[in-house]
Order: C-alpha cells, then structure tokens, then sequence
C-alpha cells in the first residue's frame, strides 16, 4: 500500500479556475491554422463564454472582434484566469508579470519543461516551482488542454457541448481529455466540468478531488491517472471523495513498457499495478483496467441508483450472443438464475416455441413484432428475483430487413416498455460499424439515454460496468 502518513496538500479554493468571470489569452499565432490561443478564444467565443476574455498580444489590434492588448498591465480588470500558449523559455518572465497582476491561476498550455529529461527543460521546471512556491497565483499544468466547464462556454474546442452533464473529469492526457468529452457526448451525454492538467507542478489530482467532491454540479467523479508525486495526499483525498460520492480512476502505465511512457509524457513516477489496485480499493474508490470501462463505469453510475443483488436477466436474440453473454456474467461474479416454471408458461402462451428460447439469457428474435416483444419483456421485468435487466439490441439485421422508420417506431415502442420495469435497466445497441446503423445509432442511444436508461456498446463492457456498480449501489 501507500504510506498514509500524516503529510496534507494546503487546499486551495479552485472556483475561479472552473468558473472565471475573466480571462487573458497570451499567444495568438500570426497563422489562423496554428493552434494557439486562438483556439481558446473562437472556441468560447463560440459557445458563448458570459466572461469578458482579454487578448494579449503585441502584433495586432483586434482579433475575433475583441481588442488585443499589448500587454497583462494595459488590461483594465482583474483577471481570474491567464491562459499562456507561448514557448516555454519565455513563461518565466510571463510568469512574473501574471503573479505581478495578481492572476489567481495561470493555465500553462506550454511543453518543454522536465519531461522532455533535456538539462534545459529540467532548468525551466525548477525555475518555474521556485517561482510559484513564492506567490498567491496557481499553476495549472505546463503541458495540458486545461478547463472544459460547459455551463459557462469555457473550452479550446468549438464542437465541445455546451450543455452540462453531471460527471467531473480530471485527466494527465489532454488526448484522454477529448476523449471522454466524446464517449460521453456520443451516448447523448456531456461532463459538469474536466481539467486536463499535465504534469502537475503545482495544482493536480489531490486538489481536483477536494474540490469536486464538495462540488454541487457533479454527482460522480472520474480520472486518469499516469503518476502520482504525493501518495499519501492523494489516498486522504481520494478516501474522502469517495465518503461524498463515487470515484471511478483508470490508472496509465501498468506494464513496464507504459511506465516508461509516464516519464517521458507528464514526469510522474509510476506505481506498481497490485499495489495500485489495491490502495485505490481500500480507499473506497473504483479502480477501472481500461478507458472504456471508465467511461461505462460513469454513466452506470449516473443512471443506476440501486441494484438489488447479482442476479442478472439478458434480453435479446441469437443463440451464439447468449452463450457468450452467459460465460461474460459468469466470469466476472454475476449470476443468470433458471427461469421459473410459471414464467415459461406465461412466455410460451405468447411467443412461438420455433426459433425462441425461454431459458436465460432469452433468445427473442422477436423485434419486429413489437406487440409481442414488448410484452415479452413486461412477463420477465416482472421476474422478482432478478436484481438488473440487460436488453441486447442488433442494428444491422433490423435495419436490413424493416429500414429506418419502423426501427425508430419499434425502438420507442420497446423502450416504453422498459420503463414499466422497475428494476435497472442496461441496454446493449451493438453495431459491426456500417454507414446505415452508424447514422441512427446515436440518436438512438440518446432516446434511451434522456429516459434514463444507460446505454453500452457490447455485453462484455457492460458487464464490466456492472461489476463495479455493487461498491456504491448494493
């Protein structure tokens, strides 16, 4: 395990960096087609960021309709949040002037410190912790995306939602960070707030924990992790978030090979995978294998509050699928208990014995047929002894033989009967990729989605999500 010990990271009131009233931009590129902070100033610009934003740059008047200032002193305002995309052998000075302003936090979007393991990157790192050990103003980063807050406009990325989920996100990788945004926005879904931040000189993950754990606008709590420089910080925060609500954490860099990565990507210090594991657990939170899982993981525990036991129900159609799905459960500690005589009765007076099975998982190659499928699933949601119902849907096959509308059609008429369960709910809208079911599947995971029910792309993810929900739900 880690060692607890009694060391304690100074909190630090992280408001004003996830919901600034204002904010400079430093580094705008001559070429539109360089990312910059351009990029920062059309994406909020964009989604409609309610904040004033100050351009800083001494090559031009105006950009993107906004007076361009020559520098930080000429701003007429205190300024909640600089972000600098500038090189990283002039952030020193920049620095200085933003901790002369009293810039309460400064985004360093800038690369080139210690993890690049060259002797002047290491300089510009020591510099730079030297500096910021000496002021009130907070660093975020070097060497990350920053702030996505989508209740207040606040992003680098023009096609970020602008409504607000309610799962927090704080991530190592900016990649990772874009990521989730995506994951969660093609399940019809969006994050209360993500920080992407980097190495983590100054501002990291024992402080994005505290505040998100007393943070009203996100129910749960999701991260990706490569190395943690404060070990006992971290379990005291983690054991803390995870008392107020759940923490889901996908740790980077498990093999050998990944933590030589770690190094040369943020300069953290990697953490042997069992030891890892096991502190994350005896800390209450959730330690996930993989991103998929993670982001499964979330949106399980957005929509399902409670599950009874382990006992699992699977819908669907196609002998070979149930199998498998049968071996899954098994495998990962779920159980698929035999159907009752009475409920074999009750099915086998509505649906064909040919083609049909009636054992779990229920082979119902029935979609087409609404009437009896929906009151297919009616009979067994009203089996007691299940905990959690698991519906597999097959996009190519429906679209194939009955086209676009009667696939929306049945789809609604399915989904009303699901929502007469009231047991959770898990769906499974599988497609191979094709063009066709491409096209429908993501508004129609959103219908799903909007009525609270979670929606997953295999049988194996979910029930990996499923495994997890026990440490919160039962």
């Amino acid at each position: 395990m880690f060692d607890p010990g009694k060391k304690e990271k100074k909190q630090y009131d992280l408001e004003r960096l996830f919901h600034p009233r204002t904010i400079a931009v430093i580094g705008i590129p001559d070429d539109p087609a360089k990312f910059g902070g351009n990029a920062w100033i059309n994406a909020m610009s964009e989604l409609g960021y309610s904040g004033e934003i100050y351009p800083i740059s001494n090559k031009m008047k105006m950009y993107n309709g906004l007076k361009v200032y020559s520098s930080l002193d000429d701003v007429p305002s205190d300024i909640d949040l600089a972000i600098l995309c500038i090189p990283a052998r002039h952030t020193h000075q920049t620095i200085q002037d933003c901790i002369k302003k009293r810039i309460k936090f400064v985004h360093l979007f800038s690369a080139g410190f210690g993890e690049t393991g060259a002797e002047q990157g290491k300089k510009l790192e020591a510099g730079l912790i030297e500096l910021i050990g000496l002021s009130q103003t907070r660093i975020l980063g070097p060497n990350c995306m920053g702030i996505f807050s989508p209740g207040d406009g606040l992003c680098w990325r023009t096609d970020f939602p602008r409504f607000q989920g309610k799962a927090a996100f704080f991530s190592q990788s900016g990649w990772h960070s874009v990521e989730m945004v995506n994951q969660m926005r093609l399940k019809g879904n969006s994050l209360s707030k993500l920080v992407s931040y980097g190495n983590g000189y100054d501002l990291n993950e024992v402080d994005f924990l505290n505040y998100f754990a007393t943070d009203h606008e996100s129910k749960i709590i999701a991260g990706y992790i490569e190395g943690i420089k404060d070990g006992p910080g971290f379990l005291q925060a983690i054991k803390k978030a995870a008392k107020i609500k759940p923490v889901v954490i996908l740790k980077g860099g498990r093999t050998k090979a990944g933590s030589r990565a770690i190094f040369s990507h943020t300069g953290s210090l990697a953490v042997e995978s069992r030891i890892w594991d096991a502190s994350i657990k005896q800390a209450g939170a959730i330690s996930v294998a993989n991103f998929e899982e993670m982001v499964d993981t979330a949106l399980g525990l957005l929509y399902i509050n409670s599950v009874k036991n382990r006992n699992i129900a699977i819908i669907g159609s196609g002998g070979g699928p149930g199998v498998l799905s049968s071996d899954l459960c098994e495998q990962s500690g779920l159980h698929l208990p035999p159907v009752p005589e009475v409920l074999q009765t009750e099915l086998r007076n509505i649906i064909p014995s040919i083609g049909t099975g009636i054992k779990n998982p229920f082979d119902l190659p029935l979609w087409a047929e609404a009437d009896l499928f929906c009151e297919a699933i009616r009979l067994i949601g009203a089996w007691s002894e299940i905990g959690l119902f698991i519906i597999q849907f097959e996009f190519e096959s429906n679209l194939f033989f009955h086209g676009r509308q009667q696939v929306r059609h049945n789809n609604q008429r399915i989904l009303e009967a699901l929502t007469e369960i009231k047991k959770p709910v898990v769906v499974i809208m599988h497609t191979v990729g094709l063009h066709e079911s491409v096209k429908i599947l993501m508004p129609e995971q959103k219908r799903f989605m909007d009525a609270g029910i979670p929606v997953i792309s295999t049988i194996r993810n979910a029930v990996n999500m499923i495994k997890n929900l026990p440490l919160y739900t039962l």
